[in-house]
């Protein structure tokens, strides 16, 4: 029996962590109208959604002593962009582990670099493991 390349990521998730393949290969949700990273530029000061594979994030806690998130993403063409999470938005919408993120916010710009600030965040989701079935 041939191993289908769903079947196969899921064991190469289960024993070294990832896929070998994209994880955008495996999304089962509908993607909507979005930029990419290398796109950032020319939307300062505007609302955007992006799509993002979380590569790290990390947490620090702001002057007001409420916690702020920032997470480093890759877009589907191997784009990095980080990304600002405030309380608000962290509470609301968490990071749950490495997956692809649907990722709406605002563009802001310093010292010539730019990063998104975060409306609202969604993990999508998996195609199933056709074995669980």
């Amino acid at each position: 029996m041939k191993l289908t390349y769903i079947e196969e990521a899921y064991d190469q998730i289960e024993l070294i962590g990832f896929p070998l393949i994209s994880y955008f290969d495996l999304i089962d949700d509908v993607f909507q109208n979005s930029i990419k990273a290398n796109e950032l530029k020319n939307h300062i000061n505007k609302k955007v959604l992006l799509y993002e594979v979380l590569v790290n994030t990390r947490f620090h806690k702001g002057s007001n002593d409420k916690l702020i998130r920032f997470c480093t993403f890759v877009d589907q063409n191997g784009d990095y962009f980080d990304t600002v999470h405030f309380s608000i938005v962290i509470e609301k919408y968490p990071i749950n582990g490495i997956g692809v993120y649907e990722c709406y916010g605002c563009v802001s710009e310093e010292f010539d670099f730019c990063s998104l600030d975060i409306i609202w965040s969604k993990k999508m989701r998996l195609k199933p493991d056709p074995r669980a079935q």
